[in-house]
Formats: C-alpha cells, sequence, structure tokens
C-alpha cells in the first residue's frame, strides 16, 4: 500500500508539473504569435503535444494506481477512504495527496483558462487576417494606372 501511495504522489506531482509546463507553453505561443515568430510557435505547438500527451500517460497511470488502492473511480474517493486504508500513514499522505489534487486542479483550471484566450486570440486574429485579405483583394487593379504605357510622365503633367 505504501508504495502505491509513494507512487501515486509521484505521478500525481508529475502530472502538476505537466500542468504547469502546459500553461507557461500556450502564453509563450501566443507571444511567438504575436512576434510572427513562426518557428518558435511551431516549436510551442510541438511541445504543447507533447505535455497533452504526457498529461494523458499519467492520468491512465494514476487511473492504475487508484484502481488498485480501491474500488473506486476517482482519486477523491481514495482520498476520501484514505483514513480505512491505510491509517498509520493516512494523516501525512492524506495531506499531500489532497494538497496535491487542490494544485492540479487550480493548474487544470489556469491551463483551461489559458486555452480559452488563445483560442479566443487565435479567432480575432484570424478575423483580422481575413478583413486584411479582402481589402487588398478588392483593392488590387481597382485604381487604373497615372502612367501610361510608353510614357514616364503622368497624365497631368505637361512635357515642356
Amino acid at each position: 500500500m505504501e508504495r502505491d501511495n509513494t507512487q501515486l504522489i509521484a505521478l500525481m506531482e508529475g502530472r502538476l508539473q505537466a500542468l504547469r509546463s502546459l500553461a507557461q507553453e500556450i502564453k509563450s505561443a501566443q507571444e511567438a504569435c504575436v512576434a510572427l515568430d513562426l518557428e518558435a510557435l511551431r516549436d510551442h505547438d510541438n511541445q504543447k503535444g507533447k505535455l497533452c500527451a504526457e498529461i494523458r500517460r499519467l492520468d491512465l497511470a494514476i487511473g492504475g494506481v487508484v484502481g488498485r488502492l480501491a474500488s473506486a473511480e476517482s482519486l477523491r474517493a481514495v482520498v476520501a477512504a484514505g483514513q480505512r486504508l491505510e491509517p498509520q500513514s493516512a494523516p501525512t499522505t492524506l495531506r499531500k495527496l489532497e494538497a496535491l489534487m487542490e494544485e492540479s486542479e487550480a493548474a487544470r483550471s489556469e491551463v483551461q483558462r489559458l486555452n480559452r484566450v488563445y483560442a479566443q486570440f487565435l479567432a480575432r486574429s484570424r478575423d483580422t487576417l481575413n478583413v486584411m485579405t479582402n481589402v487588398v483583394s478588392h483593392c488590387l487593379g481597382v485604381y487604373p494606372s497615372l502612367v501610361r504605357p510608353g510614357s514616364l510622365t503622368l497624365p497631368f503633367e505637361r512635357s515642356y
């Protein structure tokens, strides 16, 4: 049981760190987008994908440990049942797990908020780009050239 608790704490700490890193990558990607640094933007997007895969892997591993600890469906149920499972180490372990759950939930909420803000930023950027594309496409060829072919002077200028 103690080994499972230690493993669960390590997995939860890894997940928390991955969530914090993901939040930082989202911020950095938005900054790279503003700076029009396409190479950095690509790197941040690749890193975000790797972090999401790591979080999914950790979630599966946490689910496996939770399943071994109790026939519960969630980590909260394991913590709630913790007093019955391991009374001698329960206070320290349970406090650590509760703190990790709270921090993890706060980090997940922050990632969700940052992701929503970034998605709105990208949508506004796309709208701005669409407007600029429309302006350019409608203005191209609309104004006739002021210089006549074969002439170096403008039509309203006179040769003296």
